[in-house]
């Protein structure tokens, strides 16, 4: 996690129109911006020097996956009051098979 170690919040900066949006908003500095483009684009040619393109695109599913799975509502797993582990839908169609989520706000708490 190269980006982490440069001070740098993965999430704000996982697509360019990402990193312009969060420069807009002032949650990034133009060089934060280009030293996490330098980041990523290093990242980039490592891992296609060497990797095959079978293994690159084996490792991008899973990664997308991991991400689904850990910033997906429905997808991410809970240990809710009786004990047990499920994902949220799991959790939600056990109570009533009809129940839905219609809106939901994400807070990110950091400490200064």
């Amino acid at each position: 996690m190269k980006l982490k170690k440069a001070g740098l919040n993965p999430n704000l900066v996982d697509s360019e129109d990402h990193i312009e949006s969060n420069m807009a908003k002032g949650w990034l500095t133009q060089a934060q911006a280009d030293e996490a483009r330098k980041i990523k684009e290093e990242a980039k040619a490592e891992g296609e020097a060497q990797l095959k393109m079978p293994m690159i695109e084996n490792i991008a599913k899973g990664r997308v996956q991991k991400f689904l799975k850990e910033n997906c509502l429905v997808d991410q797993e809970f240990q809710f009051g009786d004990g047990d582990k499920a994902t949220v839908a799991q959790w939600l169609a056990k109570q009533d098979k009809d129940l839905k989520i219609t809106a939901f706000k994400r807070f990110t708490l950091v400490a200064d």
